[in-house]
Order: C-alpha cells, then structure tokens, then sequence
C-alpha cells in the first residue's frame, strides 16, 4: 500500500495485475527517489506511508507496531491506518488486469512446482492441451483462492477505487493518474523514464497463449466468478474459447 499526504491518494495493490511495476512508479511521489524491489515499511513526518515489500514481514523493524503496514493491505486496514477523514478525501487507485490471462499467470505463480512453464510448453509441443485444460480446470475449482482482489477494492459491499492502472495499458493510465494528481512535468519526465517491469513470468516468450488453458466450461465459470473485474477494467467477456487468444 502507499498514502501520499503531498499528492493525496492511497494505492492499494492487487496480486498479479502489474501492481509492483505501478507501485513502484508511484512511490516515487513519496520517497523522491526510485525505490528498491524490497522495502521495509515507512512512515514519514506528513503521515505518508510505504507498505513492507519482500519477504517474511517479521524482518521489518516495524513488524508488529502500529507504524507497520504490508503491501497487499486491505483498504479498511489502510482507511483504518490513516484515519478515517484522510482516507475519504484520498484519491484511491488500484491495478487491474484481464482476467481470463491473470488468472492464467496466477495458476503458474502459485502451481510453480507442479505446473512449470517449462512442463506445458512440452505439453503444447505434444499437442496435449487437453491436458493443459483439465490442470487448469482443476486448479479454478480445488486451488487456492483466485478472487483475492476484492478487499483491495471494496469496503463491504461499495466499490472505492477512483482509478484502475490496468496492466495491459500501464503506461496510458499511469499518465492519467500522475495528471489527475497534478505531478510537476520534471517529475513526470523521470517516473516515465524508468517504469519498472518487475515479477515478469516469461511466458509471453513462449509458445504458450491464454487460450490454451480454458474450455467453454471453465469460461463460464471465469465470466461469473470475474464478472466485476470485465466491467471495472473495461475487458472484453468471451462466451467461446475462439478469439480469446488476443484478448486485452
């Protein structure tokens, strides 16, 4: 998570959308400087805040204080942690990114061991994506919970996100967020300079496409089970395995 007293707004980061690469960027509008891959969290003298990001959280000096907060936090915690009149005056943004291909790249980050990357192109070599599709269906219905988004979006049942940086145009919508928060042209100049391409899987660099994974079956259950990430996102709902190669 970040909160900028200065710029005023809060980033509250999802999992697998490009959230790092946005993070990063924006912290810039903190710190005044580029910042490192991992961070202990931050608390500055305006009441500005960087989330932990790394590893295990208890190497943070801050671990288990009320001056920690992590980098997926809740946005009640971050309402909670900033207080409650700051926080309504914030402009909220978070990352956000097609749903049919992060669910796909999530299935990879946390099946790493059983489901390489390496294993499926092998798989789509030897014309197996049948076998591709059935892994796959069996992890959207036994593997670990996909929808982690929504405590980064929503306060019980209201949607609070002002701004979504959506992976696929993270440039686009970086720069809208930077003029909405009126950032001077120099610093513009330098986050653009250096918007950093962090956690990449390298699976664009394989033979290896969304549609490869999904059956008509498991694009139903995606369409309802995502039915909020298309609208918010402004993604394209596919009811047909044909076309969805390219989808944006």
């Amino acid at each position: 998570m970040l909160y900028s007293a200065k710029y005023n707004f809060v980033y509250s980061k999802t999992i697998k959308t490009a959230s790092t690469s946005c993070e990063v960027a924006l912290e810039y509008l903190i710190r005044g400087d580029f910042a490192p891959h991992r961070t202990n969290s931050l608390v500055y003298e305006d009441g500005s805040r960087i989330g932990y990001r790394g590893g295990s959280p208890i190497h943070d000096p801050n671990f288990g204080t009320s001056r920690f907060s992590k980098n997926h936090q809740s946005l009640l915690k971050i309402k909670k942690q900033i207080t409650h009149k700051k926080f309504n005056s914030c402009y909220k943004i978070s990352s956000i990114r097609n749903p049919y291909d992060r669910l796909v790249s999530h299935f990879h980050f946390f099946e790493k061991r059983k489901n390489s990357l390496k294993e499926f192109v092998k798989l789509k070599q030897c014309g197996r994506i049948d076998e591709i599709c059935r892994r796959f269906e069996d992890y959207l219905e036994y593997g670990p919970s996909h929808n982690t988004a929504r405590q980064h979006w929503y306060i019980q049942s209201d949607m609070l996100i002002d701004k979504f940086a959506r992976m696929e145009y993270l440039r686009e919508d970086l720069s809208d967020i930077l003029n909405h928060l009126n950032v001077p042209a120099e610093i513009f100049k330098k986050i653009f300079s250096k918007i950093p391409k962090l956690k990449a899987s390298g699976r664009s660099n394989t033979c290896l496409n969304v549609a490869d994974y999904y059956t008509d079956k498991t694009l139903e259950v995606v369409n309802e089970r995502f039915s909020d990430w298309f609208s918010l996102g402004g993604y394209v709902k596919h009811n047909s395995v044909i076309g969805l190669e390219y989808c944006r």
